[in-house]
């Protein structure tokens, strides 16, 4: 298996300069040109972002007024304020693997082994791990800006944690074990579950690392999976594990305006204003007195009244933040 350099994003001093006052130069508010796609603002701290305006008219949100419809599962809607108190994310590619480039080679035991457990003979050309990898360097690099803290993409499923990942970090997970003779591009657990004995929180999603060839063979019309697209699939699903749902499936959330949507538009590595608004709120970054806020920050996202820890299901806290949205009782923690 091909070596690779562990991609750190950037260097501890970059990121924290870049998201004092957001990039240099950059807007951080929607803009709209006389013609043409609405301006987003650069990845930036949402922290320090104003509450943002809606970028497309759609179902409930009209373009240039205040965005709204992010819309979070009920037993989550705490996951933004635990993941605030976060101090950095780890990811594991985990669909980087000797298993995946082996695809390539018919007469491989890898393969052999593939077609017989799932009856899958197609064969995974090697650049759609590359652009998979590429694509979540990209998404990393933006979630950094966003949410003020690095996210550090390992190198493969081999490497191991650094010494310094510890019980203020969060570990993210991302395999390729999604069924075979889907086009689905991925799916994200909406639980993180808590830190134990002093190692990392840990949550995890799936890539599919095969959805090019399903294009390829089913949808031939359609645009091919690029580092582009993978990065906006994993700045979806990274929105479930923040126990974010998909808002076209309730009747008050956003259709174009949230990336959790299947409506919405290819961002280029953007978070959508009903995304950020979200966040600023389910964060506290609108709403939260500064003490809160300072206690927050320094505890790991503990609120003065004890949080009720549930080991398998992440920490669920007592409820300080606006009730969502309820939807009936389904299955929708995939994108």
């Amino acid at each position: 298996m091909a070596r690779r350099r562990v991609n750190y994003y950037g260097s501890l001093s970059e990121y924290k300069e870049s998201m004092v006052e957001g990039p240099p130069g950059s807007e951080s508010q929607t803009w709209f040109p006389s013609y043409g796609f609405p301006g987003l603002p650069k990845p930036q701290f949402i922290g320090n972002m104003p509450e943002q305006l809606a970028a497309f008219d759609d179902n409930i949100n009209k373009a240039g007024l205040p965005a709204i419809g992010g819309v979070g599962y009920t037993e989550t809607i705490n996951n933004p304020l635990e993941f605030r108190g976060i101090k950095d994310v780890y990811i594991k590619p985990e669909f980087i693997k000797e298993e995946n480039y082996f695809r390539n080679d018919a007469d491989s035991i890898y393969r052999k082994a593939a077609n017989k457990s799932s009856r899958d003979s197609r064969i995974t050309d090697h650049q759609n791990i590359n652009d998979m990898y590429q694509g979540v360097v990209s998404g990393a690099a933006a979630l950094s800006k966003y949410f003020r803290k690095p996210f550090r993409v390992l190198s493969s499923d081999k490497t191991i944690l650094p010494t310094q990942a510890n019980n203020k970090s969060l570990v993210l997970k991302i395999g390729d074990n999604i069924r075979p003779n889907r086009s689905i591009a991925g799916e994200g657990s909406v639980y993180i579950r808590p830190s134990r004995n002093g190692k990392p929180a840990t949550t995890y999603q799936n890539l599919n690392v095969r959805v090019s060839d399903e294009i390829a063979t089913f949808a031939p019309d359609m645009e091919p999976m690029n580092p582009k697209k993978w990065a906006n699939t994993f700045m979806h699903e990274f929105g479930h594990n923040l126990g974010q749902a998909h808002p076209h499936e309730y009747t008050g959330g956003s259709k174009k305006n949230s990336i959790l949507s299947y409506e919405a538009p290819d961002t280029n590595s953007k978070l959508l204003p009903a995304d950020i608004n979200y966040y600023r709120t389910t964060m506290g970054y609108n709403q939260t007195p500064q003490s809160i806020r300072q206690r927050i920050d320094s505890t790991g996202g503990i609120l003065p009244n004890a949080p009720v820890v549930a080991p398998e299901q992440g920490l669920k806290y007592p409820s300080v933040l606006p009730a969502p949205i309820v939807k009936k009782k389904k299955n929708g923690n995939k994108k």
